[in-house]
């Protein structure tokens, strides 16, 4: 005769053993699943960065010629600065440190409302340079077209960043006393 408890219980532990297996194949292909979405949105998210770069890789600036008095310690500098782009950049600030990338001095700086696409401009800059200093550094900081807010050090890499801006953005007195110091 057959013990239906016995029959039961077999198949009551084969169906766990089934809903076991499926429950780890279900988990594997959830943990598949999720990498495969993760390196998506890595994916657009660097899509989104190089989009958001393509303007601002297209702004520079370089000393374009110095003259330093000894004497006095005081130096100019002529700095030269490109929007490449097709779109103005705003909000543009041209930093001359008197140090290294990693001990500034100090610093001599410019501001530039806004430079129109395709153009230069020319600012010449004024300060004090400690005789230990053989040749600034000139870094910038813009505001793309979208808002977005890039810096370029001397070592040349672009970064986004809101806090260089904060750093440099002048208030809306300072904004008064600037006069232009050429064309922009």
């Amino acid at each position: 005769m057959i013990n239906w408890t016995e029959v039961t219980a077999v198949a009551t532990s084969m169906a766990a053993l089934g809903a076991i297996i499926a429950a780890i194949f279900a988990g594997r292909a959830f943990a598949r699943q999720r990498e495969q979405l993760q390196l998506l949105q890595r994916q657009e998210q660097e899509r989104q960065n190089d989009r958001r770069m393509a303007q601002a890789s297209l702004v520079s600036a370089w000393l374009e010629s110095e003259d330093l008095s000894r004497d006095t310690g005081h130096i100019k500098v002529r700095v030269i600065m490109h929007n490449g782009s097709t779109e103005p950049v705003s909000q543009c600030t041209i930093i001359v440190r008197k140090g290294s990338e990693t001990d500034p001095i100090g610093e001599g700086t410019d501001w530039v409302p806004v430079l129109r696409p395709l153009t230069d401009i020319e600012r010449l800059i004024e300060f004090d340079l400690p005789e230990e200093i053989n040749r600034p550094l000139v870094d910038i900081t813009v505001q793309d077209a979208v808002g977005k807010n890039w810096g370029r050090g001397s070592s040349v890499e672009l970064v986004f960043h809101d806090a260089a801006m904060r750093k440099w953005r002048r208030s809306d007195d300072e904004l008064r006393e600037i006069s232009p110091k050429g064309g922009s």
